[in-house]
């Protein structure tokens, strides 16, 4: 999918309700970008169809820019949920080191 600066979401719609917990530290870490938190909370759903996920599944994945590989494959777990504090789950992407 072309990424436009929107949080990728995996396992859930797009009309999900982010935690005010998790918004709150995420506008914290924004600082005085606080504009891209609406790309942050309000998510792109990956695919049409609803993923189940199950505590321990791994997810593959490969970042493209403009068609070429921009990152390693790489994979995350699911962890399992503990309570609202556990939710969202979050891997951070980094850009590559050149």
């Amino acid at each position: 999918m072309p990424f436009d600066g929107h949080a990728v979401w995996v396992g859930c719609d797009e009309d999900v309700q982010v935690p005010a917990a998790a918004q709150d530290a995420w506008r914290s870490q924004l600082a005085n970008r606080s504009q891209l938190l609406t790309y942050w909370a309000y998510p792109q759903q990956l695919t049409q169809e609803r993923v189940e996920l199950r505590a321990g599944q791994r997810i593959d994945y490969r970042v493209y820019l403009r068609g070429d590989p921009y990152s390693p494959d790489a994979s995350v777990r699911v962890q399992p949920v503990q309570g609202r504090s556990s939710f969202p789950q979050q891997e951070v992407i980094h850009e590559p080191k050149q």
